[in-house]
């Protein structure tokens, strides 16, 4: 490789890691936007308040600023009914908890499944038949500040790098679980 290439290919290769790390601090790669080494409660919420924006605005199809049932149920978490399989998947994790010896796994309740109606009446919060972007900022703020209390284990009001991934390792089991036993159950009805 001449100096040339090299040069070029130092320069892509730079500009490549600059707009990762921009897109990833877009995404909410980097909550700590303060740059203090730990995320503060207005922190977790903007992120969380920018993220459901965004989605929003990939779920409003039409681009009217509220999304229908039938927007929602286009979408990849509105359209999934698992309570049809909820009793197998609660089976499957109680099974994955008892052959791992897992004790981080929390088995669900059937209860805890819903239909896409359900979901999506449970976002409607005044009930007009629609989601507006409200709703659904009101719920990314209330769902971000009980993620940042159950995070906060001192309840500091500062979340550390060592608290979150604590909390990740945490939940871990139990997302793993989900995952596999939800891939697992719907696969096997499909195959029937």
């Amino acid at each position: 490789m001449n100096n040339k290439q090299i040069l070029a290919t130092s320069l892509v290769l730079s500009l490549s890691f600059t707009v990762n790390l921009a897109n990833a601090k877009h995404r909410g790669g980097n909550a700590d936007t303060n740059g203090d080494g730990s995320i503060e409660l207005n922190e977790a919420i903007a992120v969380a308040t920018a993220k459901a924006e965004r989605k929003f605005n990939r779920v409003d199809a039409d681009e009217d600023n509220l999304i229908s049932f039938d927007e929602f149920s286009q979408s990849k978490g509105g359209s999934r009914d698992l309570t049809l399989y909820a009793q197998e998947i609660v089976d499957c994790v109680s099974d994955l908890k008892e052959e791992l010896g897992n004790a981080t796994i929390v088995i669900p309740s059937v209860d805890d499944f819903s239909t896409p109606q359900e979901r999506f009446d449970s976002k409607d919060s005044n009930s007009d038949t629609f989601i507006d972007l409200e709703e659904v900022t009101t719920a990314a703020t209330d769902k971000a500040t009980e993620r940042f209390e159950a995070t906060d284990s001192d309840a500091d009001g500062f979340v550390t790098k060592a608290e979150r991934k604590a909390f990740r390792n945490e939940r871990a089991g139990t997302k793993r679980a989900l995952k596999t036993c939800i891939i697992e159950v719907t696969e096997d009805n499909e195959v029937i």
